[in-house]
C-alpha cells in the first residue's frame, strides 16, 4: 500500500499503525491481570470466550456469590423477559435490557463464536433448535442466557467448561 505513494493512503496507514500500538500496549497490561484472575481463567475455558471477554465477564459479575442463583445473575444481566401484569393476565415480552449492556454484548458475541467453532456442544444444539423456531437473533440471546447460567455454575463449583454439558 505504501508503494502507491498516495498521501491519503499513507495517512490512513499511519493511523492504523498508531492504533495497533495502542492495542498492543493495552493487551500487554491486560494479560498479566487475566493470569492472576482465577474466575476469568475459568470463564475463558468456554469456547468462544477469549481472555478479553473473560476479563469483561468477570469484572461485570464481580463476586458470583452475591447472586442467590443463576436466575438472579441472568436478571442482573438483563437477559430475562420483561413481564407486564394486570390482574390475572401476564404478558412476557422481550428481554428487559435492564442491567449490564456490556455483559449482554460480550455474551451474545461469544455465542456466535461458540456456535461456529463447537458444532457438538449442547449450547450449539440449543441455539439451532431455537433458531429454527424463532430466528437467529432470538436464539443468540436465549443461548447467551443459557451460557451465563453455565458460567454461574462453573464459578460456583470452580469447574471448567465441558462441551457436552
Amino acid at each position: 500500500m505504501r508503494s502507491l505513494d498516495l498521501p491519503v493512503v499513507n495517512s490512513n496507514l499511519e493511523v492504523i499503525e498508531a492504533l495497533q500500538k495502542q492495542i498492543k500496549a493495552i493487551n500487554d497490561r491486560l494479560f498479566p491481570l487475566f493470569l492472576r484472575n482465577k474466575d476469568a481463567r475459568l470463564i475463558s475455558t468456554v469456547p468462544g470466550i477469549g481472555y478479553f471477554g473473560a476479563m469483561l465477564i468477570s469484572a461485570e459479575i464481580d463476586d458470583v456469590h452475591r447472586f442467590a442463583d443463576a436466575q438472579h445473575l441472568c436478571s442482573y444481566a438483563g437477559l430475562v423477559p420483561s413481564v407486564h401484569q394486570s390482574s390475572n393476565v401476564a404478558y412476557c415480552g422481550r428481554i428487559s435490557k435492564q442491567g449490564s449492556r456490556h455483559l449482554r454484548w460480550i455474551l451474545t458475541e461469544a455465542v456466535h463464536i461458540h456456535v461456529t467453532n463447537e458444532p457438538d456442544s449442547h449450547l450449539t444444539k440449543f441455539f439451532l433448535r431455537v433458531a429454527r423456531r424463532k430466528g437467529k437473533q432470538v436464539a443468540a440471546v436465549a443461548t447467551a442466557r443459557k451460557m451465563l447460567t453455565g458460567i454461574y455454575w462453573m464459578l460456583m463449583n470452580e469447574e471448567e467448561f465441558r462441551v457436552t454439558g
